[in-house]
């Protein structure tokens, strides 16, 4: 088991008389000073420590006796390299009271100093005889895929089986996945003759491209793919005449009996390959991202509807003018209307009056 270390100090102190500094060192890391002022206690002492960010906890326990406190500070990580030592300034020779509390080398303890509670050790395992070191109690690089974490010191049987039910589902929900975005998709983008209705993005083309991008990506090999399985067609997922997905459930057992190690290829992210997984989530960040296909369709939409927006201010405009010259036409030609009804009215007076000469 991995442990950390804990390192305690009797805490019969009086202040020092002069400022002092304390180095702290895990391992073979740099040590970290900390600097104890003239005046300072024990609890000013632990605050120091634990403000530092050395890499340690200090805190104040009491164990009962006559002289109870005691000061304990413990390493915040396991593992040998935080193995403590602790030096402060001043002579070994001196009558130096800080010194003589927490001076701590692990190599040559001081028996009147402060003691050791607990070393730090590595864990130290052994699978299949194979003798492994870490510094944790949890190992998650020891055998690919499998994390391990030790809770006690003796001997444990591992039984690693696939989970191939698990799998099934897994690949069965990719394929619900792929077909209900294209459900979506189809639904926004379609038109209805008997309805004479259609969807929100009908006639868009940003649909048809996406659409036919995650067909493209679902029909080709990943990229550097190598091993039993190129295509989703070899475990048993591929395309029915409607368009949507379909899992032949009888081919992905075969495919999990023959070579199981390499479905997960298929999906999953590895030092060559992104696997159909990354591939669409890396699809689909260029889809939603800020510079995307959808954002950049989004953008040439404003920009569209402000265009017309400003279209028809400049119609509307174009609009009121047009009417203000009608008025005007109009209400020129009134006037004239007027003036020459007013002169056929006298001209047809006089004219009867000439009749009756």
């Amino acid at each position: 088991m991995a442990t950390d270390g804990v390192v305690s100090a009797s805490a019969a102190l009086t202040a020092p008389e002069e400022p002092q500094t304390i180095q702290i060192r895990l391992g073979n890391a740099e040590a970290k000073e900390i600097t104890v002022e003239s005046d300072s206690f024990l609890q000013d002492i632990r605050d120091a420590i634990n403000n530092a960010g050395a890499g340690v906890t200090a805190s104040i326990v009491s164990d009962g006796s006559a002289k109870p406190y005691r000061l304990v500070l413990t390493a915040d990580t396991t593992g040998l390299a935080s193995t403590m030592q602790i030096q402060v300034s001043g002579e070994a020779n001196t009558e130096n009271r800080l010194r003589k509390l927490l001076h701590y080398d692990p190599t040559a303890p001081d028996p009147d100093g402060p003691a050791e509670i607990r070393a730090a050790q590595d864990a130290q395992l052994k699978i299949n005889g194979l003798g492994i070191t870490r510094p944790s109690n949890t190992i998650n690089d020891a055998l690919e895929g499998v994390t391990l974490t030790l809770e006690k010191t003796g001997t444990s049987m591992l039984s690693i089986t696939q989970d191939k039910e698990a799998v099934e589902k897994n690949v069965g929900e990719f394929v619900k996945a792929y077909n209900d975005l294209q459900a979506t998709l189809k639904s926004l983008s379609s038109y209805d003759v008997a309805s004479k209705s259609g969807g929100a993005l009908v006639g868009d083309g940003t649909v048809r491209s996406i659409q036919t991008k995650l067909r493209d990506l679902i029909t080709s090999p990943p990229a550097g793919l190598a091993g039993s399985f190129t295509h989703l067609s070899n475990i048993g997922v591929g395309f029915q005449r409607d368009g949507k997905l379909a899992l032949d459930a009888d081919k992905l057992k075969k495919a999990m009996t023959d070579n199981f190690q390499d479905i997960g290829k298929l999906f999953a992210k590895t030092d060559t390959t992104l696997g159909y997984a990354g591939q669409l989530s890396k699809m689909v960040d260029g889809f939603l991202g800020t510079d995307g296909l959808i954002a950049s369709r989004t953008d040439g939409l404003t920009k569209s509807i402000k265009t017309i927006g400003n279209d028809k201010e400049a119609m509307m405009r174009r609009l009121e003018s047009v009417e203000k010259r009608y008025r005007l036409q109009f209400t020129a030609l009134d006037t004239m209307i007027a003036s020459m009804t007013s002169t056929s009215n006298y001209l047809t007076q006089q004219l009867a009056n000439l009749n009756k000469l």
